[in-house]
């Protein structure tokens, strides 16, 4: 699966986690449990992340569907689709929560690539802002890029699919917020169809 495959996928798993405390003008911070956000065969489709635009240009119509819950393990199994170049792709991934946050999940190694860290920074009652933390080995919050910048931090923004012509404006204005750099739509819902 070639590096960008595995980069922009890498947050399509990560559907499950509470809200921090966040300042975003008439948005609540109420904090939600991530069994009570994560459902078993529920959708959810990204609409826009900034990652650096040399992963995943190619790639549309992310959506990422939970096949299995272990809560009293700490398990989730998700089922990733996407298009790569017009073409179907499916993989399945397996993550671990993060007991000690229950913000934070991480796959797991017997998962398949790419292995990735998450941490969901802000969830709404059918959105979620998540910051993409690790992939493949490589931190994503490091001080400095290769070039010598200032290392930008990767968002992305997921919307429930039977939502996703609305999402609600709190995750917009949190996406907003935190994200430098330019934003890519990736799910069109005008374009996409996953079957659901």
């Amino acid at each position: 699966m070639a590096l960008a495959v595995r980069f922009f996928v890498l947050s399509a798993c990560a559907l499950s986690a509470m809200a921090n405390d966040v300042a975003i003008e008439g948005c609540s911070s109420q904090a939600r449990s991530i069994w009570d956000i994560l459902k078993k065969d529920v959708e959810y489709d990204m609409l826009r992340w900034n990652l650096d635009t040399k992963f995943g240009s190619n790639i549309t119509c992310l959506s990422s569907t939970t096949t299995a819950i272990e809560k009293g393990k700490l398990e989730v199994g998700q089922r990733v689709t996407y298009l790569e170049n017009g073409e179907n792709r499916t993989i399945y991934q397996e993550y671990l929560v993060d007991a000690t946050d229950n913000k934070t999940m991480e796959t797991t190694r017997y998962t398949s690539l790419p292995h990735a860290r998450y941490t969901f920074d802000f969830v709404g009652e059918n959105c979620a802002v998540v910051k993409v933390t690790d992939v493949n080995g490589l931190d994503s919050t490091a001080s400095k890029r290769s070039d010598g910048k200032a290392q930008e931090k990767y968002y992305t923004l997921w919307v429930k699919h039977s939502d996703v012509r609305q999402p609600e404006e709190c995750c917009e204005k949190y996406f907003k917020a935190k994200c430098s750099g330019t934003t890519q739509e990736v799910y069109d819902p005008n374009k996409c169809n996953t079957g659901s």
